[in-house]
């Protein structure tokens, strides 16, 4: 999985498009990509019991992408 979507750079978005990014839904979804890279992350760190600073950054990433979702 890949964050580059969730701030994409100009360069990006030259190459690639806008990817539906101005759409209402855009930003709720963009907040459930987030949750569940997150997610992911946390889970692939528990079960290979590797890497566990990444494991943190995404719980605390997590965190603030609930509070996020919670103004929708």
């Amino acid at each position: 999985m890949t964050d580059v979507f969730e701030s994409p750079s100009e360069a990006l978005l030259a190459g690639f498009g806008s990817i539906g990014l101005e759409t209402p839904s855009a930003a709720p979804r963009l907040l459930l990509y987030s949750c569940y890279r997150q997610v992911y992350t946390i889970t692939e760190s528990c079960y290979h019991n590797t890497n566990h600073e990444g494991e943190m950054q995404a719980r605390r990433r997590l965190i603030e992408v609930l509070k996020e979702m919670c103004r929708y």
